[in-house]
């Protein structure tokens, strides 16, 4: 009876078996540190990929980079900071929360979280932020909406999107300076997802509407430490009533 192939030795001068050498080559193969890493190898083509893709849903909150996790669908308003003037009011829907002017020129209404236990920007920290926004009109009208302060229409300190009648644009102030670059081919007055990526190393700040990169600063003057790790505020120039509709915010901080 011929024995196992597996089971047969090497050499006549070797007694180690067939699966024996398999079996040590595959060991030395897992303990190597630069398995795989070479050109078009598996983990050189994940390593030089900027983003490695996974099934939706697939990765625990606990494995995020950004362990700091808030998120709302606006059923509350609790914690919230409201701001109204003229005709302007502010509202919470099941799902959607909704600043309005009313119909007076000069209508006002803006919302904004301040958080007590950490910074909001922390311009130290990496972050992620996003939120769907829809406007009922696209005149007569300027919207803020980002984090940092930005609650007076005038002033900025922060990363964020403005939109002056029809004109969308990304931003970056610091107070003093402020630097801002015009994005089309958006209707504003459809839904969309604007998110806003910063990262510390490399220092960036990257601006997406639905998934898509939009604007990017890398060099500059970068915002100061400031509170809010949210604002959203509209403002009319018109007798007739403005609205923005806000639904699935989120915000990711390091710890």
């Amino acid at each position: 009876m011929l024995p196992n192939w597996g089971e047969l030795t090497k050499a006549q001068d070797n007694s180690q078996t067939i699966v024996e050498a398999i079996n040590e080559l595959i060991t030395a193969h897992e303990t190597d540190n630069e398995s795989h890493m070479g050109a078009g190898e598996s983990i050189e083509n994940h390593r030089i990929n900027e983003v490695i893709d996974h099934p939706a849903g697939s990765v625990p909150v606990d494995k995020f980079a950004n362990a700091r996790f808030i998120t709302t669908a606006f059923e509350s308003l609790a914690g919230w900071l409201d701001y109204s003037t003229g005709t302007g009011y502010i509202e919470s829907q099941l799902g959607s929360a909704n600043l309005r002017t009313g119909a007076t020129s000069g209508g006002f209404g803006a919302m904004n979280v301040v958080p007590d236990g950490f910074i909001g920007l922390n311009i130290n920290k990496a972050f992620f932020w996003r939120a769907m926004v829809k406007l009922s009109h696209n005149v007569n009208q300027t919207i803020h909406f980002g984090l940092g302060y930005m609650i007076d229409g005038s002033d900025y300190n922060g990363f964020g999107f403005k939109i002056v009648n029809g004109t969308l644009t990304a931003f970056m102030g610091d107070y003093t300076n402020l630097v801002s670059t015009e994005i089309s081919g958006i209707n504003i007055t459809e839904a969309h997802l604007y998110e806003i990526r910063y990262s510390v190393v490399p220092q960036k700040v990257e601006f997406y509407i639905d998934g898509v990169l939009k604007v990017t600063y890398d060099t500059g003057n970068f915002p100061e430490n400031d509170d809010p790790y949210a604002n959203f505020m509209i403002l009319n120039s018109t007798n007739s009533l403005r609205a923005m509709y806000l639904t699935d915010f989120m915000y990711q901080q390091e710890r």
